[in-house]
């Protein structure tokens, strides 16, 4: 044999033995570690099947309530008349005319959004509060027998708690105004809350 070859195969020969001898240490070496890699391995499979179970449950129950959900939120919405926006629109005008008065022009953005904002706000929550107000007569008016509240619906307790759900949000708004328009903001809300109940006494809440 050519003697160039025959020392590269003894070389050959010798790091396959020395990689042999590594690999060999090195599965004894893991070997030791194999009981906590299976426990590793068992408890991420736990937390995985876990989460998927708890996903699972999740979308049964969202399935199985869903359609509830979605009639009240139905209910809620007929309740703040969201079906009819003219009543917002009515607001807005007087409210966007003094914002470009007080501003002698465009008023500034974040004020503009605060406000048109708060209308849709308090007249929803206005609406809610009326029917409140009105559900002894609105069941002998053709117009209003089949407002949510007159017809059973949505309970008195439920319209109370949109109605203030909706002045909270709005006054979380009126936060980020100056502090007379926070002070402003109480009296504003006096009013509205006044309002469905005295125009049964005066016709001054019409005017």
């Amino acid at each position: 044999m050519h003697p160039t070859l025959d020392a590269f195969i003894k070389k050959t020969k010798s790091q396959l033995n020395q990689a042999y001898c590594f690999l060999k240490s090195e599965f004894i070496r893991l070997k030791r570690f194999k009981p906590i890699l299976d426990r590793l391995v068992l408890f991420f499979r736990t937390i995985i099947e876990s989460i998927e179970q708890t996903l699972i449950r999740f979308y049964l129950t969202c399935k199985r309530y869903w359609p509830t959900v979605y009639d009240r939120l139905t209910q809620y919405a007929l309740l703040i008349r969201l079906d009819r926006q003219i009543g917002i629109l009515l607001l807005l005008w007087p409210t966007l005319w003094a914002l470009w008065l007080a501003a002698e022009g465009p008023p500034d953005l974040d004020i503009f959004l605060v406000f048109v904002a708060g209308v849709c706000l308090m007249r929803s929550a206005g609406v809610a509060l009326n029917d409140i107000a009105d559900q002894k007569f609105d069941g002998n008016v053709k117009r209003t027998q089949n407002r949510p509240i007159v017809s059973g619906r949505v309970s008195p307790l439920e319209a109370l708690i949109v109605a203030l759900t909706l002045i909270f949000i709005a006054f979380l708004l009126v936060l980020t105004m100056n502090t007379l328009t926070i002070q402003l903001a109480f009296v504003a809300v006096l009013l509205a809350g006044l309002y469905p109940f005295m125009k049964r006494y005066t016709y001054l809440p019409q005017f």
